[in-house]
C-alpha cells in the first residue's frame, strides 16, 4: 500500500491482492457463501462525503490556502478512521479523494468553481471468528474451547441488520402515530431494526470532531443511508440522476419523433409505390385492350380483303362464263353492259350474305401471338 497526497492506492489489481492474502492466510475465506458458484461479495466500498460549504467556509480559519488542501487534509484524517474501522490497511483496495465533481449551485452562488470532495475506499470485509473444537476431537475436554481464529470474509457480519432492543433488553417494535405495533403479513408484530451502518457514523463523527475538525454537522441519525456525513449529497446525487434521466428522455423523445418521421416518408413512399403499381397495371391493362382491339380489328380487315379477293375472283370467272360477248356488246351499248355487270356482282353478294347467315359458328379469332 502507497500513500500519495492524501491518497491510497495498490499497484496491483484487486484480484491479485485478494489471492494473497487467502494464499498466505492473513484472511480465510471459511463458510463463505456463493464460494462456489462464484457470487460471493468479498469487496466492500465505503464513501465518505462532507458539504462542499463546509471546506470553503472553514479553510482559511483552519490555516489552510485553498478549499482544496482543507479538504485533502480532512480526507487524510478520514482515512486513518477508515483504517481502524476496516481492521487493517491490508485490506484496504484503494481510498481515493474525488475532486472532478463541479458542485453547480454552489459555483453560481460564489460565482467561482465549486468541486464536490468525497472518498471512495474499496475493501475486503473481515471479521475475527473464533473456531471451536467439535464432538469429533479425541480430547473430549477440548469441545466447545477455541480451536483458532481466523479473519473471515463476510459483509453480512461486518455490517449487520438486527432487531433494536431497549435499555431492558427487549425487542422494540415498530408502532403507528396513534401507537399501534404494526403487524408483517403473517400478523407477527414488526420489529425495529438497527444497523451497523448508523453506528459507524457515529464513530466518524467523533473521531473527525476529536481529530480538531470544528463545526461538523452528524447526519440524520436512523437514516437509511449509508454515507457520511450531510444529506445533500444524496440529494445532489438524486437531482444530478433526475436531471440524466431527463435528457436521456428528452433525447428519446427527439429519436422517436425522427423514427416517426422516417416510418411517415417510407409509408409515403409505400402508398406512392402501390398507387405507381395500380397505375401501371391499369396501363398495361389499357395496352391490352388496344391490343385486342388492334387484334380484331386486324381479323376484320384480312377477313374482308380475303372476302373481297374472292368476290373478285368469282366475279371474273361469272363475267368470263357469262359475259363472254360483252366486249364486243360494250363497244355498242356500254350503258346495258354495266348493267349486267352489276346484276352478276349484285347476284353474287345476296348469295354470299344466305350463305353466311346459314353458318352457326364465328370466325376464329386470331391470338395475339399470331399478329405480327
Amino acid at each position: 500500500m502507497t500513500y500519495e497526497d492524501g491518497f491510497a492506492s495498490r499497484y496491483e489489481n484487486y484480484e491479485d491482492v485478494f489471492n494473497r492474502l487467502l494464499e498466505s492466510g492473513q484472511i480465510s475465506d471459511h463458510q463463505l457463501k456463493g464460494k462456489s458458484d462464484g457470487t460471493a461479495k468479498v469487496f466492500d466500498e465505503m464513501v465518505i462525503y462532507v458539504n462542499s460549504e463546509y471546506f470553503e467556509d472553514y479553510y482559511k480559519s483552519q490555516g489552510y490556502d485553498s478549499p482544496y488542501s482543507f479538504a485533502r487534509a480532512y480526507y487524510k484524517e478520514a482515512y486513518n478512521f477508515a483504517v481502524k474501522e476496516i481492521g487493517s490497511e491490508d485490506y484496504i483496495l484503494s481510498a481515493i479523494m474525488h475532486a472532478d465533481e463541479r458542485h453547480k449551485r454552489l459555483s453560481g452562488e460564489r460565482d467561482k468553481d465549486v468541486f464536490t470532495y468525497h472518498m471512495h475506499i474499496t475493501y475486503i470485509p473481515i471479521v475475527e471468528k473464533e473456531i471451536l473444537w467439535t464432538k469429533r476431537v479425541k480430547d473430549k475436554s477440548l469441545v466447545g474451547t477455541v480451536k483458532e481464529r481466523i479473519n473471515q470474509i463476510s459483509h453480512s457480519k461486518k455490517w449487520w441488520t438486527r432487531k433494536k432492543l431497549d435499555e431492558n433488553g427487549d425487542v422494540v417494535y415498530k408502532a403507528d402515530k396513534h401507537g399501534n405495533i404494526k403487524l408483517n403479513k403473517d400478523g407477527k408484530p414488526k420489529p425495529e431494526l438497527e444497523s451497523a451502518y448508523s453506528g459507524l457514523q457515529d464513530r466518524i463523527y467523533q473521531h473527525m470532531t476529536e481529530a480538531g475538525f470544528p463545526s461538523l454537522t452528524r447526519g440524520e441519525k436512523g437514516s437509511r443511508k449509508k454515507h457520511l456525513h450531510h444529506t445533500e449529497y444524496k440529494a445532489e446525487q438524486e437531482a444530478e440522476r433526475a436531471r440524466m434521466f431527463g435528457e436521456m428522455a428528452e433525447n428519446n423523445i427527439k429519436k422517436a419523433a425522427q423514427m416517426q418521421n422516417y416510418a411517415n416518408n417510407e409509408e409515403q413512399r409505400a402508398r406512392q409505390m402501390w398507387e405507381d403499381a395500380d397505375m401501371g397495371e391499369e396501363r398495361a391493362k389499357s395496352m391490352w385492350e388496344q391490343v385486342d382491339q388492334a387484334t380484331d380489328e386486324y381479323n376484320e380487315v384480312t377477313r374482308m380483303t380475303d372476302e373481297a379477293i374472292a368476290e373478285l375472283v368469282e366475279i371474273e370467272r361469272l363475267i368470263e362464263e357469262k359475259g363472254a360477248g360483252l366486249h364486243e356488246a360494250e363497244l355498242l351499248n356500254p350503258q346495258a353492259v354495266k348493267m349486267a355487270m352489276d346484276k352478276i356482282v349484285a347476284d353474287y353478294r345476296e348469295q354470299e350474305r344466305k350463305s353466311a347467315a346459314q353458318q352457326s359458328t364465328p370466325p376464329i379469332r386470331r391470338r395475339r401471338q399470331d399478329v405480327r
